[in-house]
């Protein structure tokens, strides 16, 4: 799937379940992200997983974005060159 096509399946999500993603999902799309060279233009990129579950009430108003996203504690962070 080249990128156009990407843009236009794309779907937004904006409510999440509270559901824990299982631990063998969380390493497969690790797996994943940690194998990506270039991203879809041939940049090079690079990815983290962020779990906020661990966090204290405190550590979490420092967050800019916090709030505005709710009911997710796991997201994937990306970064191209």
């Amino acid at each position: 799937m080249n990128a156009f096509e990407a843009i236009k399946q794309r779907i937004s999500v904006r409510s999440y379940s509270e559901k824990p993603v299982e631990t063998e999902l969380r390493k497969e799309l690790e797996n994943y992200y940690l194998n990506l060279e270039s991203g879809p233009f041939g940049a090079s990129v690079r990815f983290e997983m962020l779990d906020l579950q661990p966090l204290d009430n405190n550590e979490l108003r420092r967050l800019g974005t916090y709030g505005m996203i709710k009911g997710s504690n796991l997201y994937i962070l990306g970064a191209v060159q």
